[in-house]
């Protein structure tokens, strides 16, 4: 998932349907029921009791018509489609039909919901790792502890990070393929022209907020450090972002400094307002409304002038955090020289680091479980991920031992070893269950006005935490 679609999507109605997890050879019939949820209509879809008798194994005189659904973008549908004809010329017992949603967060949502209540979703489908909880957690998709086991399939090989969003209770429901790392960028010719030397992954926050305020200009060129400086008309920012603005980020911003949203392990409750909490988000507070070097509305325009697009890829911030993807971007649209960088190290000497992730899940109503187990390994191969994903530079492979290929990239970056490096201590999204993508929506005014200074971080983030535990506890199936 690209960090521009998210931050631009409304409130998501994650309407996922309800469905009893069923053993890899079921072959269940769905019972839809319509019940009322909150006053919600909601549609519920419970597999019907398995049929006796095993999954009859496919061939090339008994294909099996296997449909795959995907959410990509018309750039990586280009790689993927022929693929997908060299895999199915390698498996005749398969007729892949592919089907496209366009990456667009509610096309994604209410298709995949429709087809979920229906009993109609492909047998396998690329979810978005953001999205995948909430259907995971109705049983939408069946669990794939049996599948792995009976394989002997080695999960080893993956980021740690990357399996978060397709795992509850221990138990594995989806296979990560692809990931994007939140990465610091950093913009040479303003380095340049400020006489800085360029960062290191060896920095700190406070580090990057000293850089920041030499880098932070108002129109007559003075920076933030100078008493001549006029914070009143900012041409140029040192930074791009902060917590306030970016709700499913949070926890990149707050973690190095010691803090933690997540009240319990499941992060079905928050606590934003600990001693950790406040003090990591008033240092955020101050850093844009006493030192002025970063921006509180980075994204709407009313600083900028430039609403929708990032501070940083528009040439009005020198530093920012953007994942992955945003590489692919400033390489074919950037008219400044730039790099990449570790995110800095926190006062507890720790790094966070955010993955958008993206992964195969099997549907309860699949007719062909075994064959579609097949399918996901085939998607899942590191040649395969290597050839699609890696070597046309459109996302980080999920495995180890494929997205080496990231350090063949053709620069820039330079720094690539960054990349691997935040994917090994990345994590997804919390909360990210049931309620998650609401929460978002409800609660960025209030932590926006806390980062302009409308309000207090205590008095805001005390409201914040309300209403979002009271989505949670409502949300929870």
């Amino acid at each position: 998932m690209k960090k521009s679609l998210t931050i631009l999507l409304p409130i998501l109605s994650l309407l996922a349907a309800c469905a009893t997890t069923v053993p890899p050879a079921a072959n269940p019939q769905p019972v839809i029921q319509t019940v009322v949820v909150n006053q919600t209509v909601q549609v519920q879809v419970t597999a019907a009791p398995a049929p006796g008798g095993t999954e009859e194994p496919a061939s090339a005189d008994h294909p099996v018509d296997l449909r795959l659904g995907v959410t990509l973008t018309a750039q990586e549908m280009q790689f993927v489609s022929p693929a997908i004809d060299a895999l199915q010329a390698k498996h005749p017992e398969w007729r892949i039909t592919l089907e496209q949603t366009p990456q667009t967060g509610p096309n994604i949502v209410d298709k995949l919901s429709s087809e979920i209540a229906a009993g109609n979703l492909p047998d396998v489908q690329e979810v978005p790792g953001l999205f995948a909880p909430p259907w995971i957690q109705r049983g939408a998709f069946l669990k794939l502890d049996d599948f792995i086991k009976a394989s002997n399939y080695d999960l080893s090989d993956y980021y740690p990070g990357t399996l978060d969003e397709f795992t509850w209770k221990g138990e594995y429901y989806g296979i990560p393929f692809l990931a994007s790392p939140e990465l610091m960028y950093y913009n040479k010719d303003m380095f340049d022209k400020a006489g800085l030397p360029y960062p290191t992954d060896d920095w700190t926050w406070d580090d990057l907020r000293a850089m920041a305020k030499k880098l932070t200009l108002d129109k007559n060129g003075h920076n933030a450090d100078d008493p001549a400086f006029d914070p009143n008309n900012i041409v140029q920012w040192g930074f791009n972002n902060n917590p306030g603005a970016l709700g499913a980020w949070a926890q990149f911003f707050i973690e190095p400094f010691g803090g933690n949203f997540c009240a319990n392990p499941e992060c079905s409750r928050l606590n934003m307002t600990s001693d950790a909490n406040l003090k990591a988000l008033q240092w955020w507070a101050d850093f844009i409304q006493k030192d002025h070097a970063a921006l509180w509305d980075p994204y709407g325009g009313a600083q900028t002038g430039v609403p929708g697009q990032d501070p940083f890829i528009s040439g009005k911030a020198a530093i920012g955090n953007n994942n992955f993807s945003s590489i692919g971007t400033l390489a074919t649209s950037a008219n400044f020289k730039w790099d990449i960088a570790e995110p800095p190290k926190g006062p507890t000497g720790k790094r966070s680091s955010v993955l958008s992730d993206n992964g195969w899940v099997i549907a309860v109503n699949s007719k062909h479980p075994q064959e579609a187990w097949k399918l996901i390994q085939e998607l899942s191969s590191t040649q395969f991920v290597q050839d699609v994903w890696a070597k046309n530079g459109l996302s980080v492979p999920s495995r180890r031992s494929a997205a080496q290929v990231v350090l063949q990239l053709t620069p820039p970056p330079t720094n690539l070893k960054a990349i691997l490096a935040a994917m090994e201590y990345g994590k997804t999204f919390v909360p990210d269950g049931p309620g998650a993508n609401e929460i978002y929506g409800k609660i960025i005014g209030i932590t926006t006005a806390a980062m302009k200074g409308d309000r207090s971080v205590k008095d805001a983030y005390t409201e914040a935490e309300k209403d979002a535990n009271e989505i949670l506890s409502k949300a929870q199936p």
